[in-house]
Parts: structure tokens; sequence; C-alpha cells
């Protein structure tokens, strides 16, 4: 047995440095990702009238005001779908939450309602919450788990 743990020992350091390899550019590349999507939003809060005038340059003259006007109502839409879909979700998971005695069931359940405002946020949400109830009791956990992916709208 050690003979044989001290032969795949080689070939699971160099198994070893290649995962950790990967991992660190995974990483770059997510925070880099990150950044960009940062400093794009941040670029288009301030700037934004600008740069969809420029967009909106390409387009031919006779349907680029139609064409801004869809826009608007599709984008509106959507950010009030989303956050009547995150209140909702907020409050129904508080609930659930509480019923389920756990802890901080306000603070978490509005923590996933925000997060829905965001694409695929709220799968995110629900993994920081069940993370954290983990350290505390891993079965409350994978019961939060399974009643988010349950109720959970499934983007």
């Amino acid at each position: 047995m050690i003979q044989q743990s001290t032969e795949q020992l080689p070939d699971w350091i160099k198994g070893l440095g290649d995962r950790t390899i990967l991992l660190m550019l995974n990483v770059v590349g997510g925070i880099s990702s990150l950044l960009l999507t940062i400093v794009l939003t941040f670029y288009l809060l301030i700037d934004g009238k600008h740069v969809w005038n420029a967009l909106f340059q390409w387009l031919p003259l006779n349907h680029r005001e139609q064409i801004r006007r869809s826009l608007q109502n599709d984008f509106r839409s959507y950010f009030i779908g989303q956050a009547t879909l995150g209140l909702i979700m907020g409050i129904v998971l508080s609930i659930v939450f509480f019923v389920l005695k756990v802890p901080y069931s306000l603070l978490l359940g509005s923590t996933v309602g925000i997060m829905t405002l965001i694409p695929f946020g709220d799968a995110l949400g629900y993994i920081l919450v069940c993370l954290l109830l983990a350290a505390q009791s891993p079965s409350l956990a994978l019961t939060v788990l399974a009643i988010s992916t349950i109720i959970g709208p499934g983007d």
C-alpha cells in the first residue's frame, strides 16, 4: 500500500499543479469579467445617453426612433418584472426561512430577493445562504437548498 502510494504521488502532485493553474486562470478570468462589468456599468450610468445616441446613429433614420422606444419599453418592463420577482422572492423566502427557524431569516430572504435583480443572482444568493447555514447546521442548509430550489423561479 505504501509502495503504491509513493508510485502515485508524482502523478498526484503533477495533477495538483495543473488544477491549481487552471483554478488561478479561472479566478483571474472571473475577476477581470467582474471588473469589466463594473466599469462598463459605471460608464453607462454616467454617460449612457451619449453611448445610446452613438449606437443609434448606425441605424437607418426612418427606424431609429421606433427602435429606441421599443428598447426603452423592453428594458423598463424587464426591470419592473425583475423588481417584482425580487420582492416576491424576498417575502416568500423570508417567511419560509422563518418557519424553518433559520437564523436571520429576514436578512437572508431579503438578500436572495435583492440578488434576484441580477441575472442568475438568485442562484448565487441560494448558494451564499446555504454556505452560511452549512457552517452552523449542514442539515438545515440542505433543507433550505431543497426548498429554495423548489420555490425558486429558475432562470
